[in-house]
């Protein structure tokens, strides 16, 4: 059974309860958390007290992620929770309450971009430094993932036909995967927070490299593909610059932004804080988690619809 090997751990490193340290980021604190909180279930702690403790050697990870963390721990070990939501979790705060960037959508604002801007759809690919009918799928993959990094692609199927493979291992294919994960992975598969081994978890995605705000306002309704072209083209005069921009071959825009040298992912960040307003601004929450699919520029959807690159800017590539 896989948990029989918790028995086992190799403690080096723990602390004084004899368990063991958090990873560094992007080294799997997402099983960590996982096997800390089946070990504490053993040890006979309830769960306010695992959440506290998790909650205080891994400030950056939010409430909601401990407390599935827990959750799964107890189905795992075989502890029944108990009230309307399984477990009592007493008063914990993550330093990040929200798992990603949640606003209200601003229709005002929205009205206002698109009224001084009826164009954007069309003026978009003019704005692009680079002419993306230059260059094929697989040369943008490689401009966005140089080297032969860890790439997770996922066929017309969806997220489950998910796989990590190497970037030259790819290499001929990519156009016919219309999804991918916008960040290099870290290994071919990496443990959920349920223990299952999967190519596609946060436990094997590297550390941010950019993030793509989709831009789905309104979908396939009229003026919806206008309205989104006016968010980027308003996005990228007043905030950041992006490294592209992808039609979903189904109705939205997928912009790709580097993370730029001193950016921050957390609370209050400057990450985060844009992502935010881009929810406002009508795009996907979705999009914040590292290991989110988006459009694989340049590829093929499953409709035969190319995910056409629009907007092209090979400077604001690999910035980070």
């Amino acid at each position: 059974m896989f948990l029989d090997s918790y028995s086992s751990f190799d403690l080096d490193g723990s602390d004084d309860r004899g368990l063991p340290d958090a990873p560094a980021e992007g080294g799997g604190v997402h099983f960590w958390l996982f096997r800390v909180a089946c070990l504490m279930w053993r040890q006979g702690r309830n769960a306010t007290e695992i959440a506290g403790y998790l909650n205080e050697r891994s400030p950056r990870v939010d409430k909601g992620e401990i407390e599935d963390a827990i959750r799964n721990a107890a189905k795992a070990v075989g502890i029944k929770g108990t009230g309307t939501d399984g477990f009592d979790f007493g008063e914990h705060q993550g330093a990040r309450e929200k798992k990603m960037p949640t606003a209200r959508v601003d229709e005002a604002l929205l009205g206002k971009l698109l009224r001084d801007d009826p164009d954007a759809i069309c003026r978009l690919p003019f704005m692009s430094p680079d002419n993306p009918a230059e260059f094929t799928c697989a040369q943008i993959i490689d401009r966005l993932f140089p080297g032969d990094p860890f790439v997770c692609l996922s066929g017309p199927e969806g997220p489950a036909t998910a796989f990590t493979a190497r970037r030259q291992e790819w290499r001929g294919q990519e156009h016919l995967r219309p999804l991918i994960v916008p960040n290099p992975m870290t290994a071919r598969s990496g443990l959920n927070q349920s223990g299952k081994e999967t190519a596609r978890s946060l436990a094997n995605t590297g550390p941010r490299r950019y993030l793509v705000v989709e831009s789905d306002y309104k979908k396939n309704q009229p003026g919806g593909i206008q309205t989104q072209a006016a968010v980027i083209r308003h996005l990228a005069a007043n905030f950041r610059c992006p490294a592209l921009v992808c039609f979903s071959g189904n109705g939205s825009l997928h912009t790709w932004f580097p993370v730029l040298p001193g950016d921050s992912d957390g609370p209050g960040g400057s990450l985060f804080q844009f992502h935010e307003y881009c929810v406002s601004l009508g795009c996907d929450p979705a999009t914040w988690v590292r290991c989110q699919l988006v459009r694989t520029p340049g590829a093929w959807r499953n409709n035969r619809c190319r995910q056409v690159v629009v907007y092209l800017d090979l400077a604001q590539v690999h910035r980070g």
